[in-house]
């Protein structure tokens, strides 16, 4: 067995949690398109305002 071949064997579950959560993720906005524009709006405000604070200091 290769490095390559290990490797690729040893990340696969990695992989594939990865698109359960982007699934999960996917329908969760579908069903809640205001909750997620909601939460988007508050994570950008918020990340702009750390950024603005910590810019001016």
């Amino acid at each position: 067995m290769s490095v390559k071949t290990a490797m690729a064997e040893a990340s696969q579950p990695m992989f594939d949690q990865a698109k359960n959560t982007a699934a999960a993720a996917n329908n969760y906005v579908r069903g809640n398109p205001w909750t997620a524009v909601g939460v988007a709006i508050t994570t950008g405000v918020l990340l702009g305002f750390l950024t603005r604070k910590t810019l001016v200091d």
